[in-house]
């Protein structure tokens, strides 16, 4: 009874609900103008499947499809052909999505107009993207994934997220001239020639082949021919190579090697590189301008090599090794630490070869540490100078200026500094002659000889000398303020104020 009275109660304060049939007429407020019937019924608004998905189907086929109108247009299967294009686009404004299928050749011998998508001459406004271009079986092969036939032109040409490989020569050859891109590809390609040519190529992966374009960035390179990647830009890549591995007028943040008689990295300006390169006559960064480097060139063990780590006209911060050639060879080298370590007895160039010389450091096993330029006045600057078998500090057939350096050669017959008709002021040399300076002046400097003089010049003032087996500390025409021990101590024409 209790329960029976309880549901009366409930009942009693129901809300009532409206009507559930939908007012006769449209309601624009609510819908199309046709959503409902006059009695109130829903319409049809479904849209028509080309409506929904705007684009041409390509299903799948055993023979090449052609192109020929503008639109949009994307695979429902694969294509494969035995010989021919895959896909033929004769027509401008095309857009392919490959939508995850593949184009694929079972031609073991392809000629010229085997290609997976061939453009027409001068199409313009293509873009490709989306699936595979490759070979069939176990001797399919294109020539080339996406070209041109007959290497004509196309104009504003995108391709994005494109597989291609098993091809003859190219995977994708576009011109880098007429405003196309490659992003986001894989390429492997049996070709030496080519893997990729665009003008813009980002965050590309190639095995085989060479990448060229006007920018690349983002990309990898491996087991090309005899160049990796040629470039007008090249930021961010990765690149190894029979002969050079990247070659840019601006170069950045990029690795490099590689090998033979060719430069393993050349640029005009070159920003945190770094290139490693085996036996050969190349240097392993080549390069008008660099900053922030590494170039090695070494490993000769034939002692045939002469290329240098670092060849360029200014560097600054960089590491440059090398084996019968220069650690670094340059017109102006500031912030340097090379070494020459030639793997044979054939004397080599340095650690250091350039014109002017600041805050760096030069070594080498059976070379000079450094070595002014022949012909060249040059300076060198609060630098620090080592060799076992030459001259620390070698002015060659010319004479300039060193300060604040320190120059130690152990080797029998090499002198710490040898400056010949120059100015040494604030160093210590130490070596057969610590100090070489024979027709030149020498200032407040330190000077060890080992069977030489500490010190020979025409001038001396200030300066300390001593010899542990040699006629004089202090050799030279004017002597003043100056200390020499070993020997005799010091000869001079004239000397005053010296012991």
């Amino acid at each position: 009874m209790k329960h029976l009275i309880l549901l009366c109660a409930l009942t009693g304060v129901a809300i009532a609900q409206g009507p559930l049939t939908p007012p006769p007429g449209p309601d624009p407020s609510i819908g199309p103008a046709n959503a409902v019937t006059p009695g109130g019924l829903p319409q049809a608004t479904m849209k028509t499947l080309h409506q929904v998905e705007p684009r041409t189907a390509i299903p799948a086929s055993t023979s090449g499809v052609v192109i020929g109108q503008s639109g949009a247009y994307y695979l429902t299967g694969n294509i494969e052909v035995a010989d021919g294009a895959g896909v033929s686009i004769g027509a401008s404004g095309v857009t392919l999505d490959l939508n995850g299928f593949s184009i694929i050749s079972t031609n073991a011998s392809p000629d010229n107009g085997d290609h997976g998508i061939a453009l027409g001459s001068n199409v313009k406004n293509i873009t490709i993207r989306n699936g595979v271009i490759c070979g069939g079986g176990t001797s399919g092969k294109f020539r080339f994934g996406i070209g041109h036939l007959a290497f004509t032109s196309s104009t504003n040409v995108t391709v994005a997220d494109v597989t291609s490989s098993d091809t003859t020569q190219w995977g994708i050859a576009l011109d880098p001239g007429s405003n196309s891109r490659v992003e986001r590809c894989l390429v492997q390609t049996d070709g030496i020639t080519g893997a990729i040519q665009a003008g813009l190529i980002a965050d590309c992966s190639v095995i085989g082949g060479s990448v060229y374009g006007r920018i690349v960035k983002g990309c990898s390179v491996t087991i090309p021919g005899t160049s990796g990647i040629v470039a007008d830009v090249v930021e961010n890549c990765y690149a190894t190579s029979a002969g050079t591995a990247i070659q840019a007028k601006c170069l950045v943040n990029s690795y490099g090697t590689g090998g033979g008689n060719n430069d393993v990295i050349s640029a005009g300006v070159a920003q945190n590189v770094w290139a490693e390169g085996g036996s050969g006559n190349g240097d392993g960064i080549e390069a008008t301008v660099l900053s922030n480097g590494f170039g090695k060139r070494q490993n000769d063990l034939a002692g045939t090599s002469s290329g240098h780590g670092i060849n360029t006209n200014v560097v600054v911060a960089a590491n440059g090794i090398a084996s019968n050639g220069a650690g670094v060879n340059a017109q102006l080298a500031s912030f340097v630490n090379a070494t020459s370590t030639p793997e044979t007895n054939v004397a080599s160039i340095g650690g250091i070869s350039a014109t002017v010389v600041n805050s760096s450091l030069g070594t080498s096993t059976i070379g000079q540490g450094i070595a002014v330029k022949r012909d060249l006045r040059g300076v060198v600057s609060n630098c620090v100078a080592a060799t076992d078998g030459a001259i620390a500090i070698l002015f060659d057939q010319t004479s300039g200026v060193v300060t604040g350096s320190s120059a130690i050669s152990t080797g029998v017959n090499g002198d710490g500094i040898f400056n010949w008709g120059g100015v040494v002021q604030g160093c210590r040399g130490e070596g057969r002659v610590g100090i070489n300076a024979l027709i030149g002046s020498v200032a407040n400097s330190f000077g060890k000889g080992q069977g030489g003089a500490g010190i020979v010049s025409g001038g001396v003032t200030g300066c300390y000398g001593s010899t542990s087996n040699g006629p004089f500390g202090v050799s030279a025409q004017l002597i003043h303020a100056t200390y020499g021990v070993g020997g005799t101590g010091t000869s001079a024409t004239f000397e005053f104020d010296s012991n």
